[in-house]
C-alpha cells in the first residue's frame, strides 16, 4: 500500500501541473524577484521605493518559483536533496537573519528543469534597463548621486548606492553575455565590453572588478581565436574543478593567521586592509556550525549615519569569510560541495564558457561579497542542475 503512494502522488501532481508553463513561470518569477533587490540594494532609487512594495514583489517572485519547484519535484533522490537544501537554507536564513538565503535556494532549485539561457537573457534585459535608468538619472540630475573622495581617490557612484556596485555588476554582466553568446563573442565584442569596463573603471576607480573583467575578456578572445589555446584550456580544465574549495581555503587561511604572519602586511595593503578586517571578525565573532547574525558597518553605513565613526568600519569583503562566519561552517561546507559538483557537471557536458566564468567567480569571491547575490549575477543558477533528474540536465 505504501509502495503505491509515490505513484498516486505523481498522478495527482501530473493532473495539477500537466499544463503548467514552468519555463515561463520561472523566467517571470525571477524577473519580478530581481527588481526589488536590484533597486533596493544597489541603486539610489531604493530611497523612493517602499518596503511594502519591495516585499510584495519579492513574495510574488518566490511564490512563482515555489510553484515551479512543486511542479518539477518527484519521488527521487534529486528532488529529496533539493527540498532538503531549501529547508536547510531556510533554517540558516533564520539563524543568521539573512533571509534572502531562502530565496536563493528556491531559485536554484526552480532553475533545475528550465532552459537556463532564458533566465540569463531575462537577467540581462532587466539589468540593462535598470542600469541605463539609474546611470541616466544620475547624469541628468534626476537623482542626486554623491561623489566619494579621499586623499588619493575620486569615485562616482553614478546613481548607485556605492561606487563599486556598478563595476562589480558589469563584471558579472560581461561574463553572462559570454556564456550566452559563446563562440559568437568575437574581438569586436571583446573591444566593446573592455571599453565599457574601462569607462566604468575611470569613473568608479574599482580595481578588482576591472582587472578580472580584463583578464576574462583576454582569455575568451584567446579561446575563441586560437585553436591551440582552446585545446590547452580544455585539456587542463579538470585542474580547476576545485576552484571554489582552493580559493576559499586560501583566503580563509591567510585571513585567520594574518596577525601571526607579518609577511602578509604587504598583501593586506594591496587588498585595502581586507585581511586585517577579516582577522578581526574571526576573533570577534568566531565560527559556529549554524551561523549567527552580526552587524557589519561599511562605508555606505558610515556615510548614511552620521553617528557612526570611521573607526567603527568592520565590513568583511570576502564572500567566503562572510559565509563562514555569518552562515556557519555547515552551510559553508554544503555550498562549496554544491559548487564543486556543479563545476564537475559543467565540465562533463562541455559547457566550458560557463565553467570558466564560475572559476572567475571563485576568484572574485575571495575579496568581494557578491557570490550569493543573484541580483548581481545569474551564473549560480546552474547549481540547480545538481538537483535535476538526469533526463533534463542538458537544458543548460
Amino acid at each position: 500500500m505504501l509502495g503505491s503512494f509515490p505513484s498516486k502522488l505523481k498522478t495527482t501532481q501530473d493532473k495539477l501541473f500537466a499544463k503548467l508553463p514552468v519555463d515561463k513561470i520561472v523566467v517571470w518569477a525571477y524577473t519580478i524577484w530581481i527588481i526589488p533587490f536590484f533597486i533596493g540594494s544597489l541603486t539610489l532609487f531604493g530611497l523612493f521605493m517602499s518596503q511594502e512594495v519591495n516585499l510584495v514583489l519579492r513574495i510574488i517572485g518566490v511564490v512563482g518559483l515555489g510553484v515551479s519547484v512543486l511542479a518539477t519535484s518527484r519521488f527521487d533522490q534529486a528532488s529529496f536533496l533539493a527540498i532538503m537544501w531549501i529547508l536547510f537554507s531556510a533554517m540558516i536564513a533564520v539563524m543568521s537573519r539573512e533571509y534572502y538565503l531562502f530565496d536563493i535556494a528556491v531559485l536554484m532549485v526552480a532553475a533545475r528543469s528550465v532552459d537556463l539561457k532564458k533566465l540569463l537573457k531575462a537577467f540581462l534585459v532587466v539589468t540593462t534597463i535598470l542600469t541605463i535608468l539609474t546611470v541616466g538619472s544620475a547624469i541628468f540630475n534626476i537623482i542626486e548621486s554623491p561623489v566619494f573622495t579621499t586623499a588619493t581617490r575620486i569615485r562616482y557612484a553614478l546613481g548607485f548606492n556605492w561606487p563599486s556596485f556598478l563595476p562589480h555588476l558589469f563584471f558579472f554582466v560581461t561574463m553572462t553575455v559570454v556564456v550566452v553568446t559563446k563562440e559568437r563573442f568575437n574581438h569586436y565584442w571583446v573591444i566593446g565590453f573592455w571599453t565599457l569596463n574601462a569607462i566604468v573603471y575611470l569613473f568608479t576607480d574599482t580595481r578588482n572588478a576591472f582587472y578580472l573583467s580584463t583578464l576574462f575578456l583576454i582569455c575568451v578572445w584567446l579561446f575563441n581565436t586560437f585553436e591551440v589555446f582552446k585545446k590547452a584550456v580544455i585539456k587542463f580544465a579538470p585542474l580547476f574543478i576545485y576552484s571554489f574549495v582552493l580559493a576559499s581555503l586560501a583566503i580563509v587561511t591567510v585571513s585567520y593567521f594574518y596577525d601571526q604572519l607579518p609577511m602578509l602586511e604587504k598583501l593586506n595593503a594591496v587588498l585595502s586592509n581586507r585581511l586585517q578586517l577579516a582577522n578581526n571578525a574571526f576573533h570577534e565573532f568566531g565560527i559556529t556550525a549554524l551561523g549567527r547574525p552580526i552587524k557589519m558597518v561599511g562605508n555606505l553605513s558610515i556615510q548614511l549615519n552620521s553617528s557612526l565613526k570611521h573607526g567603527s568600519y568592520n565590513y568583511i569583503d570576502s564572500a567566503y569569510i562572510q559565509t563562514l562566519i555569518i552562515h556557519g561552517w555547515l552551510y559553508f561546507g554544503c555550498l562549496l560541495t554544491l559548487l564543486t559538483v556543479t563545476l564537475r557537471y559543467l565540465l562533463s557536458v562541455k559547457s566550458y564558457y560557463w565553467f570558466f566564468a564560475l572559476v572567475f567567480v571563485a576568484i572574485h569571491a575571495m575579496v568581494d561579497p557578491q557570490l550569493l547575490m543573484m541580483w548581481y549575477s545569474p551564473l549560480l543558477l546552474v547549481v540547480g542542475k545538481v538537483f535535476n533528474v538526469k533526463g533534463d540536465r542538458h537544458r543548460s
